[in-house]
């Protein structure tokens, strides 16, 4: 499960920074060494800095500028989930979650906006501020979108948002018997926590970098990991596991 990429046509300040043979040389890697590959949302940056109906537009020319990593993500039949920031995918047919099935059990796939404070939650306020952002960082004007997150930090602190997205994720988890584990991105923090049922929560961290991150989940060996994709080889971040499923209570 790669991290968010944050696909888009020209280097947006939260866009994905490295270059196309990193990022199609780890889909090539995954797709050849696991049963498949997923994306965890924010595939694409749509809509900073752009409005609605421009979304499509902004599609195709996120497309042509990389053309060679969506055509390995065709050919390597890559599934992806909806994010903030591309949610206008669910018009062409894109998946909200992905729920896949383990010998020790079954894991659940998606971004984790849903999980923001209920601030971040109401349009008016992440459109605006989306919109705002993506508007001064294009324009060059980096001191006002720093202030402008600083302004957003208030407004999330006044909304009573204190419980952190991951520990709402956890909530949720909890509370889903069903499933064995959930790996989630949307904070661009990679990281792997531990329920006390013998559960997991992975967040598969920023595919954006130059350096690639992403989450492993080995049904059969019982392995969850969270890695760092560098030209030089792999580097673990963080690393859990989990007892086989003949040994689960």
């Amino acid at each position: 499960m790669i991290g968010d990429l944050h696909l888009s046509r020209q280097g947006a300040h939260d866009g994905y920074r490295g270059d196309a043979e990193t990022l199609i040389r780890l889909i090539a890697t995954l797709a050849e060494e696991t049963e498949g590959v997923v994306l965890v949302g924010d595939v694409y940056d749509l809509d900073r800095g752009t409005l609605p109906f421009g979304f499509a537009r902004e599609k195709r020319m996120a497309d042509a500028l990389w053309q060679p990593v969506v055509d390995a993500l065709h050919d390597h039949n890559v599934l992806s989930v909806v994010g903030n920031h591309d949610r206008w995918l669910l018009n062409e047919g894109a998946l909200e979650a992905v729920e896949i099935s383990t010998p020790t059990g079954r894991w659940r796939i998606e971004h984790g906006d849903r999980f923001n404070s209920w601030i971040k939650q109401w349009p008016p306020f992440t459109h605006l501020v989306t919109w705002c952002s993506g508007v001064v960082t294009r324009a060059g004007w980096m001191g006002v979108y720093t202030h402008m997150r600083q302004v957003e930090g208030l407004f999330r602190a006044g909304a009573g948002s204190s419980e952190t997205i991951m520990a709402r994720c956890q909530r949720f988890l909890q509370a889903e018997t069903h499933l064995r584990g959930m790996v989630v991105g949307h904070t661009h923090q990679p990281g792997v926590s531990a329920l006390n049922d013998q559960r997991w929560l992975l967040n598969a961290g920023a595919g954006l970098t130059g350096n690639p991150q992403y989450a492993l989940v080995d049904g059969r060996a019982g392995v969850g990991e969270v890695r760092e994709w560098r030209r030089e080889g792999e580097r673990t971040l963080a690393l859990a596991s989990w007892p086989g499923g003949s040994e689960r209570p």
